[in-house]
């Protein structure tokens, strides 16, 4: 995997785990960007899929303040109305390591925008 193993006390967590389950549509690292965008900015995403039932991304952000923001706001909030739900947590992680910019992973640190795909749905989400 790409992320590098250093650990963060919990109050100073910029990264969090982000777990969607109940999928009945696609999540792709687009659509994690412009869900979690919204609460700060995103320095980093790794994501990958443990079964089809789920879709994991672990997202840096820039401050922890944002990080808390992004957990208080999405966790238990359905991407799209009644499915993808999201669980969001904190990451033992400090900072996230990305070799190349992929489908899979992005470091926005390096080169802005994101590899393109979706991004759009809303569910009960806030605007």
């Amino acid at each position: 995997m790409e992320e590098k193993t250093t650990t963060a006390p919990p109050e100073s967590f910029r990264v969090v785990l982000a777990s969607v389950t109940n999928l009945l549509y696609p999540v792709d690292i687009d659509l994690i960007h412009y869900l979690f965008s919204k609460y700060g900015e995103i320095e980093k995403i790794v994501t990958f899929s443990k079964s089809p039932t789920m879709y994991q991304a672990l997202i840096q952000f820039q401050s922890p303040d944002q990080a808390r923001h992004a957990l208080m706001n999405l966790h238990s909030r359905n991407i799209y109305d009644g499915c993808n739900t999201l669980q969001i947590q904190p990451s033992r992680l400090n900072e996230l390591v990305v070799k190349n910019n992929t489908q899979k992973s992005w470091d926005y640190t390096v080169q802005s925008g994101g590899p393109s795909g979706s991004a759009g749905a809303t569910g009960d989400l806030p605007p």
